[in-house]
């Protein structure tokens, strides 16, 4: 078959014209506000704060592989500003300064560092994907036949979901592309010896770094690698050498289950908890997930050949053991998450990454009686329809979210065309982008570190009861306050290296309010309803919300389809005092 001879060519070229969109949609031609979502600011700004000693924010997720991306590229920035003004390199102070100044950028800057972070993850993807290919191609195992390895490599360096997801920094691109590797490792390798099960296990600590839902797959990981070695006779000696460079690599790439385990602990298992029971449900499985599921007939195909494809290596893997481990770990996942009250797609992403080969399996077993023409043919339609799927996947997803934020960003841009100093209150929505003066860090700066604040979230993380919150916080051991307060103890850093710079930046800012419909645990933002009767006080000169105010005629709307929609309103009584 010419696919076959020529699929490292092929593969390869696919790889590279899936990077070029990748880096239009992610560097060239973002959204509106470059940022898929705010939760892309968590990753780059954990990096930065390491060098301030702040623990990172969302360990739940970890993204901790992207966080040290972030932190080197922050050294090499500051180093790359060491060189370049060397003359005014005086003193340690001086090159401390450095590292302040560019915090402060990036603090004012976070698109730019977003960019450079996106590039790498393109780069380190696309690699990981490289040595996929190359695996896939190389392995002599007996279920890889011709027409199976060209199908699988084409789902390996088609799924959607990573292709989605590279643009954005989340722990999705890396973590997924770096699993599917390892289960063909795992799967396709005739034989591991310790060596190659102890890079198999670091690169699995690295998964679990980047997205701790992995976690859930460590039965099948360990199990399958223990059968591949128990049948080798290995002495003591050499597991306990491989055991104490795995323990090494644990401590190296999540260290903070050292410096932060309650956290590690409090940030994980009460995402888990919400999850689960954020509101009761009627059936015994989320059904409304499972049929929007299975609304798209791409879905439906793609469980039919997961299924026909756990069936036949069910009935043909060699080892019952790892098949059985294999889809007994999946069929956990799928039971247990589809349990949860609250649940979007990249909650199943391990499951998504597993079944990929079931999907494989299954449409060989789907077109294996066919004639060898009519079976070339299918496979050749069903591998150029994985390429358009994704790249139609990643076109409309740019596209949703171009349409998402072009209200917000217009309402950005006039926000930004107004007086400097002005006072506004805003939806949330807007917080990040909008430069904040001097009044508005102080004021947010203290309710950060307000003791009422920390009672507040203490009482409900802790589940204290209100009416004698203060009294049973001040009983509270030191400990609990403290792995409650990362978030609170990297904003407070932040605010301090803003007040610090602001004084010399002559650029606009101005005095915003935010608000939401909860407020609970942000302390800079207030309830929607408070925010509406301030504004009615004559607090603010502007007030941006996506509720339309019947008392009052709106100055501007920004109303185009397919995002939120925003009206502004003026408080003419509003008597302007310009910030100190």
């Amino acid at each position: 078959m010419i696919l076959y001879k020529n699929l490292l060519i092929v593969a390869t070229v696919i790889l590279l014209l899936f990077s070029i969109l990748s880096i239009y949609y992610g560097i060239i031609s973002p959204p509106p506000l470059v940022t898929y979502t705010t939760d892309e600011n968590f990753i780059s700004e954990s990096g930065v704060f390491l060098w301030y000693g702040c623990t990172p924010r969302t360990l739940e997720w970890a993204g901790i592989p992207s966080i040290f991306i972030a932190y080197f590229l922050f050294i090499f920035q500051c180093i790359i500003h060491i060189i370049t003004h060397f003359s005014e390199i005086h003193q340690l102070t001086d090159i401390l300064k450095v590292f302040d100044d560019n915090a402060y950028y990036y603090l004012n800057h976070r698109e730019e560092f977003i960019l450079w972070e996106r590039a790498a993850q393109i780069v380190i993807v696309g690699i990981i994907f490289f040595k996929t290919v190359r695996f896939i191609i190389k392995a002599s195992h007996f279920l890889l036949t011709k027409e199976t390895k060209i199908v699988i490599v084409f789902l390996c360096i088609c799924i959607e979901t990573i292709w989605v997801s590279m643009a954005v920094i989340r722990p999705e691109a890396i973590s997924g592309s770096l699993f599917i590797y390892l289960i063909l490792r795992i799967l396709f390798t005739e034989k591991i010896t310790p060596q190659i099960a102890t890079t198999i296990f670091i690169l699995f600590i690295a998964t679990v770094a980047q997205r701790l839902i992995f976690l859930f797959m460590t039965p099948f990981i360990i199990g399958s690698l223990i059968v591949h070695l128990r049948a080798q006779k290995i002495s003591f000696r050499t597991y306990r050498n491989y055991f104490l460079v795995i323990l090494f690599a644990v401590f190296t790439l999540i260290p903070f289950i050292i410096t932060d385990t309650f956290v590690i602990l409090k940030s994980f298992f009460g995402v888990i908890f919400i999850k689960m029971h954020q509101s009761p449900m009627q059936t015994y499985f989320n059904y409304s997930f499972i049929m929007d599921f299975l609304s798209s007939p791409v879905n439906v195909f793609f469980t039919i050949c997961t299924i026909i494809g756990t069936w036949f290596l069910l009935k043909v893997y060699p080892s019952k053991i790892i098949i059985l481990l294999y889809v007994g770990n999946l069929l956990l996942f799928l039971f247990t998450s589809l349990k949860s009250a609250q649940l979007y797609y990249s909650h199943l992403f391990p499951a998504t990454m597993m079944s990929v080969i079931l999907i494989g399996f299954g449409f060989i077993g789907i077109i294996h009686k066919q004639k060898e023409a009519i079976k070339n043919k299918l496979v050749l339609i069903f591998c150029m329809l994985l390429v358009i799927n994704s790249s139609y996947g990643v076109y409309y997803n740019n596209k949703k979210m171009n349409a998402e934020e072009k209200n917000l960003s217009d309402a950005i841009s006039w926000v930004k065309s107004l007086d400097n100093n002005e006072t506004i209150a805003l939806e949330l929505d807007f917080d990040g982008f909008i430069p904040k003066n001097l009044a508005c860090l102080e004021r947010e700066k203290k309710a950060n570190i307000s003791e009422a604040y920390k009672i507040d979230k203490l009482s409900k993380l802790l589940k204290v009861s209100i009416t004698d919150s203060l009294q049973r916080v001040q009983a509270m051991p030191v400990i609990a306050q403290a792995f409650a307060s990362e978030d609170e103890k990297l904003m407070d850093v932040e605010y301090q290296v803003l007040l610090k710079n602001i004084q010399s930046d002559t650029s606009k800012r101005f005095n915003t309010y935010y608000f939401f419909d909860t407020s609970s645990m942000m302390s800079h933002c207030m309830l929607r309803e408070k925010a509406y009767q301030q504004f009615e006080q004559n607090q603010y000169h502007y007030i941006i919300t996506t509720k339309k105010l019947n008392q009052y005629q709106p100055i501007k709307a920004f109303e185009k389809d397919g995002g939120a929609k925003y009206w502004v309103y003026e408080n003419k009584g509003f008597k302007k005092v310009l910030a100190e």
